[in-house]
């Protein structure tokens, strides 16, 4: 599968440059930890002084690949099958992902399409304001068809800056995948409600009757939190909206899991990964999300 391909890639980038030693040109603000798997914890989790903050580091978005694509294309996967049948009417799929990192939704995408037989013609635009991910935005560019039936860009542009004198039109999916948590995480918390008007104005307004806004985050109240003040925004410029909620069951570190909305039926990750990525990555074999889908129509 083509996104087998993306992790095999990155396997050997990361096995030649950054072998779970300490890597020769390391841009860890203190010291390399010799671990990529230290540094992403770093960044989600503690943030402390001299510690990682972001994935600024092209070692550690290899990593990062083969640690969470199978995962986070899976979660989108099962997004799209709660609306497979009004996709299935969809002339058309101009889908514009925010916050994209190595596309996990567009990977879903393509097989979400290929395994129901659909062709619709596909606009795929993500952006990302970390330009790190330049160089596996190419990578998935050369794997995936770009042709008259499928059209693939990326932007190392910052959305909330973009979108507040930029439009796009007809868009009919908006994504938003671990969007608002790195947003809150990056301190940026402040511009979330602005950010939403700008992307109201200028692209929600703006899309197709009957779109839809997909939210997949973290099952934890740093997203949870501005999805309702969204939907009233959207609300109040005059849409209608139609919201379907979902998580998947899974434990977290103190033994705990959250259960706002509809519980999944499974959280097994759609993929079957061989173990050699499995064991060098420590790749997440399971689903954890917290899910919005928002339908938007006059």
């Amino acid at each position: 599968m083509i996104i087998d391909e993306l992790v095999k890639i990155c396997y050997e980038e990361h096995k030649a440059n950054a072998s779970k030693c300490v890597c020769g040109d390391c841009s860890h603000p203190r010291k390399c930890p010799g671990n990529c798997n230290d540094c992403l914890n770093e960044v989600h989790l503690t943030r402390s002084e001299g510690e990682r903050a972001d994935y600024n580091c092209p070692y550690l978005l290899y990593y990062y690949v083969g640690k969470y694509i199978y995962a986070y294309t899976s979660e989108m996967e099962y997004a799209l099958n709660t609306i497979r049948d009004t996709l299935e009417n969809f002339k058309y799929m101009h889908i514009l992902s925010i916050g994209c990192g190595p596309a996990p939704d567009l990977f879903a995408i393509n097989q979400f399409q290929s395994s129901n037989g659909f062709d619709q013609v596909l606009s795929y635009i993500g952006f990302d304001h970390n330009a790190y991910w330049g160089e596996i935005h190419e990578i998935i560019k050369c794997l995936l068809p770009n042709n008259k039936k499928s059209k693939i860009q990326f932007k190392q542009l910052d959305a909330i800056d973009f979108f507040q004198k930029k439009e796009l039109k007809q868009c009919n999916m908006l994504i938003m995948q671990y969007l608002l948590s790195h947003i809150v995480y990056n301190q940026r918390q402040d511009e979330i409600e602005s950010f939403f008007d700008s992307l109201i104005i200028n692209v929600i307004l703006k899309m197709d009757n009957h779109s839809f806004i997909i939210i997949n985050d973290i099952n934890h109240n740093l997203a949870r939190d501005y999805i309702d003040i969204f939907i009233k925004k959207i609300r109040l410029a005059g849409k209608r909206t139609k919201k379907l909620h979902f998580y998947f069951e899974y434990k977290d570190e103190m033994g705990y899991y959250q259960t706002r909305g509809k519980k999944h039926k499974a959280n097994d990750i759609k993929y079957s990964v061989e173990p050699k990525y499995s064991n060098y990555f420590d790749t997440r074999l399971d689903c954890r999300s917290e899910q919005y889908i928002i339908e938007v129509y006059d």
